[in-house]
């Protein structure tokens, strides 16, 4: 396994990366969205330098709240080219995989009525515009599930059309809404494509990127289904608690469960 965490975009991104590499991470999933980390705003030759030099791998991450799925062709070509630039960006940084998340802006009265059919063509021609050039540049795309999108079918449809793209298993989406964790059942219908995963806790209602072992999320169980799969490449952790006390702990919590099964 290879641990790393995220940075907050609402922080000096030098400071995250020095952070990352005094405490012992091995990359950073480096999130490129407002407000102090956009592809305009960064030095990407220091960026990068600054990488080399802490030894840290770099994993990609974009805006999770663009309108991908809208029903406004212009709306996804205008998502599609916000990641298009980002991806500009992380081509320079010498990253090889980037997130784009599988989740909807259409409002909640639309979604109830929008058939499985409907979602699937509205993703799929937002991914047309864009994996091409990923392909191009041999940037691998990873698709991760949200909350509002887990249906299992939905994203047997979108990875059986799309092989060239990449499955990006966050657990602390996959245990949000009715059923309980999906964990497994998602590695079931997608392990054979999982190359990244992130880790928050919460209990099953919100998004909250709580600290490890502060949510409901039984995390023996879950480390459990990615080692037997077997999984061991990037594990990024999601943390965003005021105090950093908490994602240390969380990263000696995961490792220790790790090395134990």
């Amino acid at each position: 396994m290879k641990l790393g965490f995220m940075n907050d975009p609402w922080l000096r991104l030098e400071e995250e990366i020095l952070y990352a590499a005094e405490n012992g991470f091995d990359y950073i999933d480096l999130t490129l969205e407002p407000p102090h980390a956009t592809p305009e705003t960064l030095n990407h030759d220091k960026i990068r330098g600054l990488i080399k030099e802490s030894r840290l791998g770099i994993v990609g991450h974009t805006a999770f709240y663009l309108p991908f799925d809208s029903l406004y062709p212009e709306l996804r070509k205008t998502s599609a080219a916000i990641i298009l630039n980002t991806l500009e960006s992380f081509t320079k940084l010498c990253c090889e995989k980037i997130t784009v998340h599988f989740n909807t802006s259409l409002p909640g009265f639309i979604l109830k009525r929008a058939t499985m059919e409907m979602l699937a063509d509205l993703w799929s021609r937002f991914l047309e515009e864009i994996l091409p050039e990923f392909e191009r540049r041999g940037v691998k795309l990873m698709l991760e599930n949200c909350p509002l999108l887990q249906d299992i079918n939905l994203l047997r449809t979108i990875f059986s059309r799309f092989g060239a793209i990449g499955f990006h298993l966050d657990i602390g989406h996959a245990n949000i809404g009715s059923g309980g964790n999906k964990v497994r059942e998602m590695l079931h219908a997608l392990g054979n494509r999982l190359i990244h995963v992130h880790m928050s806790d919460n209990f099953g209602q919100d998004d909250l990127h709580l600290p490890i072992g502060a949510g409901n999320i039984e995390w023996r169980d879950s480390i459990d289904a990615l080692k037997r799969l077997p999984y061991d490449d990037t594990v990024t952790l999601e943390i965003f608690s005021k105090e950093r006390d908490y994602l240390i702990a969380s990263r000696d919590k995961i490792r220790k469960l790790w090395a134990d099964l």
